[in-house]
């Protein structure tokens, strides 16, 4: 079970919000997005080009993303445990250096077997730091408006992290795909410096009452972090709004991993798109959720996360019905389908990952962070091969079917003993 911090241990004054430093904190730990969102974005930009340098078909192509996304599933539980046994810091400073060393060997890499081991790899090391850093923000910021705030920082990295992803993998893919592959060495690098003095240490006997002296580590952690929550709402409804957000999350990654897929493939092979051409065709699906992610926390305030997610996901349903019904379409026509998934995920991104940390005790948030975002990898790794297995025509259409799914979860039912807020 992994530990989290709280306010006190940053320095900050219980009374006194969030200080420079606690903010700073805040960027480095929503930078784990930024890592995310560009080994997606710039791996499906670079993977026509990857799959004729090795001459792969379209379908193998997708391993290429499978395997980082199987390196962050398989992993991300399993990484809770190393954070508890050898501290959260050391932890995530390792984890982002050998993310870059991980970067520079998969642009070096000789044959498909080296490339693909460097994206489980990647994917290993982004399952350590993104959960860490998503329960410590909300063990960090009070529920309400003040974590609403952080979780939108959050979503904004994540949101500028993509759209960079597409822009610099189309330049980079354009000279080489070797560049786009190790381009984000120094992004980690920069993030590892940094995080070395801002990411606090764990919890020690010093900062526990003696009554816990003599227990195991373990226990006296626990304890400590149970003396300072609130207590948790009902387990039930609890565990409700997490599956229910990660079912969400995953629906709405999934499918949408899967248009970039189609839509990656039909630009630069069928309509012949330079690769930086298709990174910046593809920019109206996700740069509106960059540039609305400063008021996202108001949306939250003012209509509560299930209203946002319900609408979110109604949004990118329809946006892939319209696409699926013309997957042949010039790109004009196909613009109306990329500004209403941009509007699903304006409505929703910042909405699931705040229902899915809410009403959680601190000593949970580790863990339902790694569960959150490993349904989110999961479902992106289940539609993609799923869409690359199916016949051309019927790829749209299995798109369709994972957002639908996305419907069906958001207007789930609550359990009646369920007595929630709007979060």
């Amino acid at each position: 079970m992994s530990t989290v911090v709280g306010v006190s241990q940053l320095g900050v004054a219980p009374r006194g919000g969030a200080d420079r430093r606690l903010q700073r904190l805040l960027l480095v730990l929503s930078a784990n997005m930024l890592v995310d969102a560009l080994e997606v974005s710039t791996t499906i930009v670079a993977m026509p080009t990857i799959a004729r340098s090795f001459g792969l078909s379209q379908r193998m192509s997708s391993s290429l993303v499978v395997a980082f996304a199987l390196g962050f599933g398989g992993f991300a539980i399993a990484s809770q445990r190393l954070a508890v046994r050898h501290g959260r810091r050391p932890a995530y400073l390792v984890a982002m250096a050998v993310f870059a060393v991980a970067s520079v060997c998969a642009g070096l890499a000789p044959n498909l077997a080296v490339l693909l081991a460097t994206r489980v790899v990647k994917g290993a090391c982004v399952a350590l730091t993104a959960p860490t850093g998503l329960a410590i923000i909300a063990a960090t910021f009070p529920d309400g408006h003040a974590r609403h705030r952080a979780l939108a920082t959050y979503s904004l990295f994540g949101a500028c992290g993509f759209s960079a992803g597409l822009v610099v993998s189309g330049l980079l893919t354009t000279a080489s795909w070797r560049w786009a592959m190790s381009w984000t060495a120094p992004v980690a690098l920069a993030l590892c410096l940094a995080a070395s003095g801002l990411i606090p240490r764990d919890l020690t006997p010093r900062d526990l009452t003696p009554r816990d002296a003599a227990r195991p580590t373990a226990v006296r952690l626990r304890r400590a972090i149970m003396r300072t929550s609130k207590s948790p709402a009902s387990p039930r409804p609890r565990r409700w709004a997490l599956g229910q957000a990660s079912a969400g999350a995953a629906a709405l990654n999934g499918s949408y991993w899967g248009f970039l897929f189609l839509t990656t493939f039909d630009f630069q092979s069928r309509r012949t798109f330079a690769p930086w051409w298709a990174g910046l065709a593809l920019l109206p699906s996700s740069l509106p959720l960059a540039l609305a992610t400063p008021w996202c926390k108001h949306l939250l305030v003012k209509a509560g996360a299930r209203r946002l997610i319900a609408a979110g996901a109604v949004s990118a349903c329809a946006g892939y019905i319209w696409y699926a019904q013309r997957p042949s379409m010039g790109y004009g026509a196909l613009v109306p389908a990329l500004l209403l998934i941009a509007a699903a995920f304006v409505l929703s991104f910042t909405a699931l990952n705040a229902r899915a940390m809410s009403g959680l005790a601190p000593h949970e948030q580790a863990s339902a962070g790694a569960r959150f975002q490993t349904s989110v990898q999961l479902g992106g790794v289940a539609v993609l091969i799923a869409v690359a297995a199916a016949p051309h025509r019927l790829g749209p259409w299995v798109v369709v079917v994972a957002a639908t799914c996305g419907v069906a979860a958001a207007f789930a039912g609550v359990p009646s003993s369920s007595k929630e807020g709007r979060a």
